[in-house]
C-alpha cells in the first residue's frame, strides 16, 4: 500500500526550487495527454531517478542506460500506481550512470550546440 500522506502535488515552481524538489523525491511520475519528448522526464533520469510514464513515441530514442530508469505505466489497471511504485524500488537499487550517448543526445546545451553545428555547415 502506498502511504499518500508522503505525496505532495505541486503547482509551477521557480527553476532552482523545482530541480532541489526533483533531486529528492523517490521517482518522477510523467503522465501527460501528449509529448514529443518531455523535459521533465530526462532532467529527472539524469537525476538518477526512475520515472513512472505512460507509453510514448520518445521512449523508443532513449538510450539503454536511460530507458533502465523508465516505468512504463498501464494507467488502465487499479493498482498500475502501486506496481510502478515497486518497480521504482527496485530500480533504485542500481546505482546509475549517466553515458556519454545520453548526456550528447538529451542534455540541453549539448543539444543546441549539435544544432547549431548543423545550422554553421548549411549556411556555409
Amino acid at each position: 500500500k502506498i502511504d499518500t500522506n508522503n505525496i505532495t502535488i505541486h503547482n509551477k515552481l521557480e527553476r532552482f526550487d523545482y530541480l532541489k524538489l526533483l533531486s529528492q523525491s523517490f521517482c518522477g511520475i510523467s503522465i501527460p495527454v501528449s509529448d514529443s519528448s518531455p523535459r521533465s522526464v530526462y532532467e529527472a533520469i539524469f537525476l538518477g531517478l526512475p520515472v513512472i510514464v505512460t507509453s510514448n513515441k520518445y521512449l523508443a530514442s532513449l538510450p539503454p542506460d536511460m530507458m533502465n530508469r523508465i516505468i512504463i505505466a498501464d494507467v488502465s489497471e487499479k493498482d498500475w500506481l502501486l506496481k510502478a511504485n515497486e518497480r521504482a524500488s527496485k530500480i533504485l537499487e542500481s546505482k546509475f550512470t549517466i553515458s556519454e550517448e545520453s548526456i550528447n543526445n538529451f542534455d540541453q546545451s549539448f543539444c543546441f550546440d549539435r544544432v547549431l553545428k548543423v545550422y554553421n555547415l548549411l549556411m556555409e
